[in-house]
């Protein structure tokens, strides 16, 4: 993707940062317009702390994709990718957690993004 493009991608993800959304498979969708394959882990790092996420990488490691909205659960194995929390509370005893893998190449660039989405709590 050209700088001038992702420049215009990344201001327009600060103004508006994307919505976290229960529905996995769009939050997905979502995520890969603001993130196209290529795009460097720095730059996805930067992002995603900046909507509330803490990241941290995660090397040859597993990840399970898991949506209790759409009934799904995979897990995927022997990857490397950058892994992003955010747990925001629902209720006083009730929170709602994303997670989000963000599978690298060799050259630590995006590959693929899988989401999961739970709740937690009493």
């Amino acid at each position: 993707m050209p700088d001038f493009l992702f420049s215009f991608f990344l201001s327009f993800f600060y103004l508006h940062s994307f919505p976290l959304l229960q529905d996995t498979i769009q939050m997905k969708k979502d995520l890969e317009i603001y993130f196209p394959v290529g795009t460097s882990v720095v730059k996805m790092e930067e992002m995603m702390k900046k909507n509330g996420f803490s990241c941290r990488m995660e090397m040859n490691s597993s990840f399970v994709e898991e949506s209790k909205i759409i009934k799904m659960n995979r897990l995927i194995e022997k990857i490397d990718y950058l892994y992003c929390d955010l747990e925001k509370a629902k209720t006083l005893f009730i929170s709602e957690r994303w997670q989000i893998a963000f599978v690298l190449d060799e050259e630590k660039k995006l590959k693929e993004i899988y989401v999961s989405y739970g709740t937690t709590g009493l």
